[in-house]
């Protein structure tokens, strides 16, 4: 993600497929260096044109409150499942 400069997301959203795009995801993070939220909605159309559109401060809140709805699963969820399986296979061991 890219504001004052370039950081890691805190979480990425995997967002359900709609009429128009096949692959969205919304990466959501704070900015180090002005403390502000920032989004990052990335959409590739079905004829594999990309877009990507950015929010800062309340916007980026916003964005993220009205696709909530539309999250199909997030990064984070997805990396605790595999540490817990992880984790309870290392327990039968």
């Amino acid at each position: 993600m890219r504001h004052c400069c370039k950081f890691k997301a805190d979480d990425i959203y995997y967002l359900y497929e709609t009429a128009l795009y096949t692959t969205r995801k919304l990466s959501v993070g704070f900015c180090p260096i002005c403390e502000k939220p920032v989004a990052e909605l990335c959409k590739i159309r079905f004829d594999g044109t990309p877009e990507r559109e950015y929010f800062v401060g309340i916007k980026a809140n916003t964005v993220v409150c009205d696709l909530q709805d539309e999250i199909n699963y997030s990064m984070k969820e997805c990396n605790y499942k595999n540490a817990k399986s992880k984790e309870n296979n290392n327990d039968l061991s």
